[in-house]
């Protein structure tokens, strides 16, 4: 009790995840009694759901009601992953100058839900795609860099946003100027891959402004199904603005 509200019993619940998930663990079950409050805050907040009530006995012996929470637990992945033409690895320090040169120009940000990259922002954003090492850890999300022959082509990203039951978004960003080659359809075609079968998602969506129609069609070329397409529900830079929605479920691998 003397070092709570510091987030310590967070963290190592977070700690004992990812060391479980490591260990080929696919789900993690806790047990409280009802009316054990911070309980059930701590573990929903670290992403456990609840399964059910029923009988359980304390320490004491005594018969008492307990409340069930589980946590499904995704695989780690094995990077950095390479395909025909690229190679996807986790960030690095010195890959700023190449994503600062991308994510500044207004033809890249139009469309993306922040404005184009100053250098500043390009040290405060690289920071932190470099926590973003995997699913299984703490930060439940992965950051890859999109590499072709040696170049830094833009980026892929994946988090989850269900850790209960493996739900994530995917999002992406290729340089304009090595459009028309299928290196970003490679690059997300790859991760949906490591995300549906290597890590055990149970699904991946991903929404866009409406307007970005050649990320939508890279949505349908991957095989990701249209799901929604929901008018002017976000405002973004000054305006209403409509918004795409794709999924694709381990099932449809």
């Amino acid at each position: 009790p003397d070092h709570r509200g510091r987030g310590l019993a967070r963290a190592a619940v977070e700690l004992a995840a990812e060391l479980a998930a490591g260990s080929g663990l696919r789900r993690l079950r806790a047990r409280t009694v009802p009316d054990n409050t911070a309980s059930q805050a701590l573990l929903t907040g670290a992403g456990f759901a609840v399964e059910g009530r029923g009988a359980g006995t304390a320490p004491s012996g005594e018969e008492v009601e307990l409340l069930t929470l589980v946590r499904e637990l995704p695989h780690p992945m094995d990077l950095p992953v390479d395909t025909d033409r690229l190679r996807l690895r986790l960030h690095r320090e010195q890959d700023r100058e190449a994503l600062l040169a991308i994510y500044s120009r207004p033809d890249v940000a139009r469309h993306l839900l922040e404005e184009p990259w100053t250098p500043e922002d390009s040290r405060r954003r690289i920071e932190e795609r470099l926590a973003r090492t995997g699913l299984h850890t703490g930060e439940g999300a992965l950051a890859l860099v999109i590499e072709h022959e040696g170049r830094v082509l833009g980026d892929v990203a994946l988090w989850l946003t269900d850790r209960a039951h493996l739900v994530a978004e995917i999002g992406w960003v290729l340089d304009p100027a090595a459009g028309g080659q299928g290196l970003a359809t490679e690059a997300v075609r790859a991760v949906l891959d490591l995300a549906l079968r290597e890590s055990g998602l149970h699904r991946v969506a991903a929404r866009m402004d409406a307007r970005n129609t050649a990320s939508a069609r890279l949505a349908e070329r991957v095989g990701m199904r249209r799901e929604a397409h929901l008018r002017e529900d976000w405002w973004s830079k000054g305006e209403w603005t409509s918004t795409l929605e794709f999924g694709m479920l381990a099932s449809d691998r």
